[in-house]
């Protein structure tokens, strides 16, 4: 066990949520259909979506680590936390909403509903959700220009807040024991036995590129977040300032995740590796492997290359993300009535827009 003294390691794990019902690709979708999915309120997760929930269950190797799950107050993030961190939630871990996660803008999709209704349909899970940090009328949704921008730093602040918290090994420095215990009313005890702190945080596409402050089209940038795809970050110290000018909130991703790979979320290869985790817990050897890691990264290496070609002619085309078209295989009401049957069964764009 390391020593009381011995500062411990901050991971914070950033996620998108899973697939919902109101994703679209905007390379092939029509204007209406487009209008009328972007007019769903607070869309849930599709079947697909559920599916990629468990899935990152399975391939989030922290789950144990974790001592903090933070998530975004709207449905599909709520959905993506209750099955990805269900074994950290009944083992203790009470997720925390926080509105300040919520999807960037003010559409339907970005707006909230009652959370106890919510919570409610999640049964037991449902009331170990902490909405103490939710204000009432939290549904209003009023957001003028900027504010994201501002949501995003405020939560970068907070958390750093809550680690320095977490890592505190002297009771006697800032306000005394009792409130250096709290953190946005909740109690925070420093963690004095050598154990690191992992704090989960589910949210949405447009905040995470906030969060981690990258511009959109950033060469040097990773991206949108893929659906149910998790990186892995720490906060700038005074020893990661290389060129100067960053703040302590400021979030730099490990090495480990920038060289991960995030595996398709295709139905076929979802169907195999929940096959595959079958026959692993009946003791039978899985021998019929889906695609290595080599084989995904030259997938989404192609993608990022027809991306990089729409660069160089001047045409701006999005990338193309990893999960099948929600309108071949969801019986999803628009609306206005419109037949999802229009839209191609063709993946998902990697920023659709929530």
């Amino acid at each position: 066990m390391a020593s009381p003294n011995v500062e411990t390691l901050v991971y914070i794990h950033l996620i998108r949520h899973a697939q919902g019902k109101h994703n679209y690709n905007s390379r092939t979708t029509t204007p209406a259909v487009r209008e009328a999915l972007r007019a769903i309120h607070n869309p849930s997760l599709t079947e697909r979506g559920e599916a990629e929930a468990l899935d990152l269950r399975h391939r989030f190797p922290y789950m144990n680590e974790l001592t903090h799950i933070i998530c975004s107050p709207l449905l599909r993030t709520i959905q993506t936390a209750a099955i990805a961190f269900e074994p950290a939630i009944r083992a203790g871990i009470k997720p925390i909403l926080i509105e300040d996660l919520r999807e960037t803008g003010t559409g339907p999709t970005s707006t909230g509903t009652t959370l106890t209704k919510v919570l409610e349909e999640l049964g037991e899970l449902g009331k170990c959700f902490d909405v103490s940090n939710m204000y009432e009328l939290w549904m209003v949704n009023s957001e003028v220009k900027y504010e994201s921008e501002k949501r995003a730093k405020r939560f970068r602040m907070m958390l750093k807040q809550l680690t320095d918290v977490l890592n505190s090994h002297d009771p006697a420095i800032g306000l005394g024991p009792i409130k250096l215990h709290m953190w946005n009313g909740l109690t925070a005890a420093p963690l004095n036995n050598g154990r690191d702190i992992h704090v989960a945080v589910v949210t949405h596409a447009e905040i995470l590129m906030k969060i981690i402050d990258e511009v959109k089209g950033d060469p040097n940038g990773r991206g949108y977040f893929w659906n149910a795809e998790f990186r892995t970050y720490e906060f700038r110290g005074a020893g990661n300032c290389e060129h100067g000018g960053h703040k302590p909130w400021d979030l730099l991703e490990i090495e480990e995740s920038l060289e991960s790979v995030h595996p398709s979320t295709q139905e076929e290869y979802l169907a195999e590796r929940a096959k595959a985790r079958e026959l692993e817990a009946s003791g039978v050897e899985h021998s019929a492997i889906s695609k290595t890691n080599d084989a995904v990264l030259k997938e989404n290496s192609v993608e990022k290359a027809k991306a990089g070609e729409s660069k160089v002619s001047g045409v701006e085309i999005p990338a193309i993300a990893n999960s099948v078209d929600v309108a071949t295989e969801q019986n999803i009401v628009l609306p206005n009535g419109l037949s999802m049957a229009v839209l191609d069964p063709l993946l998902f764009e990697r920023n659709p827009r929530i």
